[in-house]
């Protein structure tokens, strides 16, 4: 089973907890017992399980921007394609994707996710505002 999530961001560094998503495809799904994959579609955002809560979202989008590279960088859609647009100022979302990951595996039995108790699985938004896709596959 194989399912797509539209997920939008407000923010150019943000993070959106997308657990409940999850967990009610799964639900819905009346699978028991498998592993989900969920894979974010994009090469600028990313994925990470992490505790969600207000003040810790506010660290992590402040300390990615306090170590956030300065360039000069080659990369740039906008200059490549001849568009005059800020895409061309994204590089640093690309590396930062990269070393963060775009895909979560999580096991689960009885239909729940084996969380730890704070655990909750987060789109790591580094290019937004931006309406990002997420593919959430179930595996039994």
């Amino acid at each position: 089973m194989v399912k797509n999530l539209q997920i939008e961001s407000t923010d150019k560094i943000q993070l959106i907890d997308i657990t409940d998503k999850v967990r009610s495809i799964i639900t819905q799904s009346n699978t028991q017992e498998g592993i989900v994959i969920i894979f974010a579609q994009h090469t600028t955002c990313s994925l990470v399980i992490s505790e969600f809560e207000d003040s810790l979202c506010d660290d992590f989008s402040k300390y990615i921007q306090s170590i956030y590279p300065k360039g000069p960088f080659k990369h740039g859609h906008g200059i490549r394609n001849g568009l005059n647009n800020e895409d061309k100022f994204h590089t640093p979302s690309h590396i930062f994707s990269s070393l963060i990951g775009q895909h979560i595996t999580i096991p689960f039995t009885a239909g729940k996710m084996h969380f730890g108790t704070w655990q909750r699985i987060c789109l790591v938004e580094l290019n937004g505002p931006k309406v990002r896709n997420i593919i959430v596959k179930l595996h039994l």
